[in-house]
Formats: structure tokens, sequence, C-alpha cells
């Protein structure tokens, strides 16, 4: 799905899709990468 279809489904910006999409990724990082430390791997 592209950006400008997510956000007319979500009913925002296009600008806001983005902004949200790019501070998920910056959030699954840093959970992914304390995931591997709490498990020693």
């Amino acid at each position: 799905m592209s950006v400008e279809e997510a956000a007319e489904v979500l009913n925002l910006h296009p600008n806001t899709v983005i902004h949200d999409w790019k501070l998920a990724r910056i959030w699954l990082k840093r959970e992914l990468t304390r995931e591997g430390t709490r498990h020693g791997g």
C-alpha cells in the first residue's frame, strides 16, 4: 500500500503517515535490539 493510499484509508495527511512510519521503524528497531540483549543473543 502506498503512502497516499494509507493516508486516504486512515483519513490522514500523507506527511503524517510518513512521520508515523518513521517512528514505528525506530520503535521496532529499538525493541528488537533490546530483545536481543535480553536473551544474550
